[in-house]
């Protein structure tokens, strides 16, 4: 798909262990990059997070980090499909 917000930071696949989830890491990187992606003069954040299979844990992570959806895609030669979200600093 291609970008049409420039310049544009892109999170892919930040994974945490189950045991580590409650820790705010995710949480405290995604505040950094937001932090980096300014100091390099950018305004947007994208990520993109998978509806099938779905991912429900991500989704309310994105959402509560103030992601929106800016369009959906599916993945050539498979079954998955994704959401692509951006946040604007």
């Amino acid at each position: 798909v291609p970008c049409l917000i420039s310049p544009l930071f892109d999170i892919d696949r930040i994974i945490g262990a189950e045991s580590h989830q409650g820790f705010r890491i995710a949480h405290q990187l995604y505040l950094d990059l937001s932090e980096r992606t300014q100091a390099a003069g950018a305004k947007t954040i994208g990520s993109e997070v998978n509806l099938m299979p779905s991912n429900p844990g991500s989704n309310a992570f994105h959402a509560h980090m103030r992601f929106n959806e800016v369009g959906q895609g599916k993945h050539s030669g498979t079954s998955k499909t994704v959401r692509y979200l951006t946040r604007k600093i």
